[in-house]
């Protein structure tokens, strides 16, 4: 089964079988800034994989429920789904620049909503729930293991029949939908906050919006528009690594060093972006913060701009799983650093340790700003214990990781709305 790989609208190889694994060549006349991956620059010899997709493949490869049902399908259908089976169905349809079809179709856009508010203004019901998954799977290729699909918007979603345009409505981007999982409840609120919690803390974060009943997250797709998407490469596949070494490497070679190796001249902006994504997680307790979420944006292979991309999947794991520990090795340990081990953190992003403090500062005022209104939107969608538990795991974090104060937490039920971002869908975590 040889699949024909695009970058956009470009054609520029083909990608099959080779034993148990995969083989990729590119195109005769391909320019240097197409390449697939930053770490398989255009030259005439294959690329091959003994076992499974190459790393760049597996970049948007469902994980999860969104995988289990792929492939219960296709095995229906066909008898066998292996990993180029699934990509053969998503691959249409990802994140970043890759397009991977069949030999005989062209990438296209395939709109499936007028408009995001029409699935924001829902309820997340089971029935609903289930009735987008199964609709959306087949054309979603997003990695991770909770529930999540990909939908797109219509561009004339816009403007009515008599040709006003509507009000109040996002337009013209496309949305990653993601739901809360039966294991986690309270999932696409913890992210929604964890996210406005990175923004406040100055990071850059992606767009996320809840839907009524705040069981449903949507996050705008940040690798540019539909038709001339930019690359995106997680930091897995820069590691050679796919999905199932997520969790393998460190903090200073796996994520730092490699960012620096890949970013050009934007290498001392990344690192600065990094070190502060990486603080704030420490901070929030997010222990999913694995190679896959995070990664470099780029218009061009060959020269860039390479940017770290926005914050994303951002969850206080700490709030189910009380002793989860950290997703990647720092210093050698998975354990949660104490704060001379996150200030050290900052030379490898070439900071001063006064510059490192500042961030670190920075980063613990964000969060502690933000926990108050955490709080009080947990109570208004009858969360509270939940919220209570994000609150004390962003404390402990806010302490013995960044030896900053702890806010104070009152008990469920005596808390004051904390303005209008409490409990509000709207309250977005905006792409600064």
């Amino acid at each position: 089964m040889t699949l024909r790989v695009w970058v956009n609208d470009r054609p520029v190889g083909r990608l099959d079988r080779h034993g148990r694994g995969t083989t990729f060549v590119y195109d005769g006349d391909v320019d240097l800034r197409n390449a697939v991956s930053l770490t398989m620059p255009v030259r005439t010899a294959s690329y091959d994989s003994a076992y499974g997709l190459l790393p760049v493949f597996d970049t948007n490869l469902p994980e999860g429920i969104l995988r289990d049902i792929l492939q219960k399908s296709l095995a229906k259908a066909q008898g066998r789904a292996d990993p180029l089976d699934i990509l053969r169905l998503t691959g249409r349809n990802q994140i970043g620049r890759i397009r991977v079809l069949p030999e005989d179709e062209r990438p296209e856009r395939q709109a499936s909503v007028r408009n995001i508010d029409e699935l924001l203004d829902r309820e997340a019901t089971r029935a609903f729930v289930s009735e987008i998954v199964e609709r959306y799977a087949p054309r979603s290729g997003v990695s991770g293991a909770m529930p999540k699909v990909l939908v797109e918007t219509d561009p004339h979603g816009d403007v009515d029949d008599g040709g006003r345009a509507h009000r109040h409505t996002i337009q013209t981007s496309d949305y990653i939908l993601k739901f809360d999982a039966e294991d986690y409840p309270g999932l696409s609120l913890n992210e929604f906050w964890c996210l406005e919690a990175a923004r406040r803390a100055g990071n850059v974060t992606v767009d996320a919006r809840l839907n009524v009943d705040g069981r449903m997250l949507s996050v705008r797709r940040f690798d540019g528009e539909d038709g001339d998407r930019l690359g995106f490469e997680d930091l897995a596949s820069l590691n050679a690594r796919t999905a199932v070494d997520k969790y393998a490497g460190s903090v200073e070679t796996d994520l730092f060093k490699r960012v620096a190796e890949f970013s050009g001249d934007r290498r001392r902006a990344n690192l600065e972006a990094l070190f502060r994504l990486c603080v704030t997680n420490f901070a929030i307790r997010n222990g999913d913060a694995h190679l896959k979420n995070f990664a470099l944006l780029f218009e061009d292979a060959e020269s860039g701009p390479f940017t770290l991309s926005p914050a994303y999947d951002l969850v206080t794991t700490t709030a189910w799983i009380r002793t989860d520990l950290m997703a990647l090795n720092l210093q050698g340990s998975k354990r949660w650093p104490k704060p001379d081990a996150v200030l050290k953190l900052g030379a490898r992003a070439r900071l001063s340790r006064q510059a490192a403090r500042e961030i670190i500062a920075e980063v613990g005022d964000g969060v502690q700003t933000v926990l108050p209104d955490m709080l009080a939107a947990f109570e208004a969608h009858r969360q509270a214990a939940i919220g209570h538990s994000i609150a004390a795991a962003w404390n402990e974090g806010l302490t013995m990781s960044l030896g900053v104060d702890p806010v104070p937490i009152p008990e469920p039920g005596r808390l004051s709305r904390g303005g209008d971002a409490a409990g509000s869908r709207d309250a977005v975590a905006p792409v600064v």
